[in-house]
């Protein structure tokens, strides 16, 4: 049925209006939406972030206070820590990583020696784990002295299981090797203990934990014990 122009044109009208009206709706909620996140935002996050802006102003004018006055207190605590650790890592792990590195090629020399077996393939192999898990401690450390990022800690820890893996692996190869080989593995084994004491003591002394390394009386107290 054919509709006339007056009933097309009432027809239209209505769609329009629901259309508009349904628009309209969409916009008054989108509107109301947008409001209750803004006041969540100003209500939870800006106060937060303002706290944050607070912290990180009293930090700044605290050491701009300190440098403005005359005090250089911090950075000479800084300085000393930094110091003590390397005095520490001097004395205690630069001679140890030789020592160790000098025993794993003690123990590869003597390996080397010995009658072809899969035994002795496998020690072989355990000593250039260990060795590798020695090379990643002291690069690890070393890095932890010129930066205190404890993402090298993350990498000491690394290595100190590389490490641990290649001394399992040999106490395990060890009762079919030789008595000289047995020993220097025993040596190793205690060594690796010393080392990771020592390390520790490092990462304490950098990161301002060990009160009992004080920097004041770094002569006075400390005593190197080879």
């Amino acid at each position: 049925m054919w509709l006339t122009i007056g009933k097309k044109v009432n027809s239209s009208f209505v769609v329009i209006t629901l259309i508009v009206t349904i628009i309209g709706g969409l916009v008054l909620h989108w509107i109301t939406d947008s409001k209750a996140t803004n006041q969540t935002m100003l209500k939870i996050i800006t106060p937060s972030m303002i706290g944050v802006e607070t912290l990180c102003g009293l930090a700044l004018s605290t050491v701009r206070g300190s440098i403005s006055s005359g005090n250089e207190r911090y950075i000479q605590d800084l300085e000393n820590r930094n110091n003590a650790a390397h005095l520490y890592f001097n004395l205690n792990l630069a001679s140890l990583c030789k020592s160790i590195d000098e025993k794993a090629d003690e123990l590869l020399t003597i390996l080397e020696g010995m009658p072809s077996s899969e035994m002795a393939k496998d020690a072989q192999l355990a000593t250039a784990h260990f060795r590798a898990g020695i090379a990643h401690s002291g690069f690890a450390i070393s890095e932890f002295l010129k930066m205190p990022d404890e993402a090298y800690v993350k990498e000491y820890e690394a290595a100190v299981v590389l490490r641990k893996k290649g001394l399992a692996d040999l106490q395990v190869c060890s009762k079919w090797l030789t008595g000289s080989a047995q020993e220097v593995i025993d040596n190793l084994r205690d060594e690796d203990e010393q080392l990771i004491n020592h390390a520790k003591r490092v990462f304490e002394i950098q990161r301002g934990n060990d009160y009992q390394f004080n920097p004041r009386y770094l002569k006075e107290k400390f005593v190197y014990n080879p």
